[in-house]
């Protein structure tokens, strides 16, 4: 992401361009996340107003500024994301634009790419999150995460050699 001089532009220049970067690839954000369920009938609490909408494009910019990701791994054609759980778990929280964290993380490092004018292809993993978890299988399901990108801490371990 080197090449990425956001800098040298002022604020609504980025606002603008992410507000056009989120309408393209998550224009249906908001009604996908609504619509969600798991098979066994869990599904995301009720959204607010201002949840998944650019109706406030300060609020998005300041949610995604604020959005930090545990590992970031980059190669010239893909950015992996990481988030790691080792004794916590996934957060929700409805004060922001977007409220789940992996989907925010997500959406944060798509933006990024696309702002960048650099192709890459964002691949998430979690380690030490349960599969079951409804954010995760809501990545899954939109083809965001595979299932194999769900690791364990053994499988982080096992690096070690």
């Amino acid at each position: 992401m080197a090449k990425c001089e956001h800098k040298k532009k002022g604020k609504k220049f980025w606002k603008d361009k992410i507000k056009r970067s989120y309408v393209e690839h998550f224009d249906t954000l908001r009604s996908d996340v609504n619509e969600f369920s798991c098979k066994d009938g869990r599904s995301f609490r009720c959204l607010k107003t201002q949840n998944y909408e650019v109706l406030c494009i300060d609020k998005l910019y300041h949610n995604l500024c604020n959005t930090e990701i545990d590992v970031v791994l980059e190669t010239d054609q893909y950015l992996f994301i990481g988030e790691a759980k080792y004794k916590t778990a996934l957060h929700a929280n409805s004060k922001y634009v977007l409220v789940h964290q992996l989907v925010r993380q997500y959406v944060m490092a798509k933006i990024l790419v696309d702002l960048c004018e650099e192709p890459k292809c964002v691949v998430p993993f979690v380690v030490g999150v349960d599969p079951e978890q409804e954010q995760v299988k809501f990545m899954i399901k939109q083809h965001w995460m595979n299932k194999k990108n769900i690791l364990c801490w053994k499988d982080i371990e096992a690096i070690r050699g």
